[in-house]
């Protein structure tokens, strides 16, 4: 848990926008998209969504406590995927759609592949 007193902040703002990421990697339903039920799957790809954002978001401004984060409360199998979405995964190359795609420097790849922006 990230404490008030560790003065580490300089702001409310930081600390808000961290223990929100820390509740919501907490709560997440990781493996929703096992659900038999419809209700439960939609709900789980919608936080899905909200973790995906704040990681993003996080990840950009205190990446150190994000990574820590992570590695607290993502279940090893997703972990390097959340992140790779917080901006700091492993460099590597992979193929999209026939080509090779260098995450780090490729620009828009996100939105082209999958219809998403970050911004």
């Amino acid at each position: 848990m990230i404490g008030r007193d560790e003065g580490r902040y300089p702001t409310e703002e930081p600390l808000r926008a961290l223990e929100e990421l820390e509740r919501v990697l907490r709560r997440h339903d990781w493996f929703y998209e096992m659900a038999d039920s419809y209700s439960v799957w939609e709900r789980g790809r919608r936080e899905r969504r909200e973790v995906e954002g704040r990681l993003v978001v996080c990840g950009r401004r205190w990446p150190e406590t994000v990574r820590a984060l992570v590695e607290e409360h993502v279940p090893r199998v997703f972990r390097e995927t959340m992140l790779q979405i917080a901006g700091l995964g492993k460099e590597r190359e992979e193929v999209v759609e026939g080509r090779e795609v260098d995450w780090e420097s490729e620009e828009g790849v996100a939105e082209e592949t999958f219809g998403a922006t970050c911004g």
